[in-house]
Formats: C-alpha cells, sequence, structure tokens
C-alpha cells in the first residue's frame, strides 16, 4: 500500500438520494465524494462508464475501486482517514452496484 498522510477532517459520513435523480446517490466524508450513478451503467459496453465515481474538491477523480486500491487519484495521495472512509463504504458501492447490475 501507498504511504498517505494523516489528516484530521470530521467524520462526513452521508447517504441521501437526489430527488430529481432517483437512480443516483451520494456520499460525502473526509472531502471526498463518492457517486453512485445508474445512468452510467452500460450494459451492452461494460467499459464504458464509470458508475462509482470518488472526487475530491479539487476535481482530482477516478473510479471507486481504481481510488481504492491505489490510495490515488490523479495523482494525489489519499490520506489515511481518506483511504479508510472509502474502505468503510466498499460493502455500501457493492451492494449498490450489484444491485443495479454493473
Amino acid at each position: 500500500m501507498t504511504s498517505r498522510t494523516e489528516t484530521s477532517l470530521p467524520e462526513m459520513s452521508t447517504f441521501f438520494r437526489q430527488s430529481s435523480e432517483r437512480d443516483k446517490v451520494i456520499i460525502m466524508g473526509h472531502g471526498l465524494t463518492i457517486t453512485l450513478d445508474a445512468t452510467q451503467i452500460f450494459a451492452d459496453d461494460p467499459g464504458r462508464g464509470i458508475p462509482a465515481l470518488v472526487e475530491d474538491a479539487d476535481g482530482n477523480g477516478g473510479s471507486f475501486h481504481c481510488v481504492l486500491d491505489t490510495a490515488d487519484m490523479d495523482g494525489t495521495q489519499l490520506t489515511t482517514a481518506q483511504w479508510d472512509f472509502l474502505d468503510r463504504n466498499q460493502d455500501k458501492v457493492d451492494h449498490w452496484l450489484d444491485e443495479k447490475g454493473a
């Protein structure tokens, strides 16, 4: 695992569904946003969309599992708290992806 720096951002794990898009779920915490978006699932072309996206406030991002595996977003290393946040939410993300057939 790559090294990460520690930060003391407050824990804010929040689930909410956007009223205008029933198939979108947002999970926020430690300066990261996980967006689960069913409109990014393409059954005929599985590699086309990114149904589970992680982004930070600076616009760095990547697919959830890639960021979790590498602890890196566009060359920016995750902090330990950010990686732990993603790790704690992996079951939720995987369940949602399975439920949506991604």
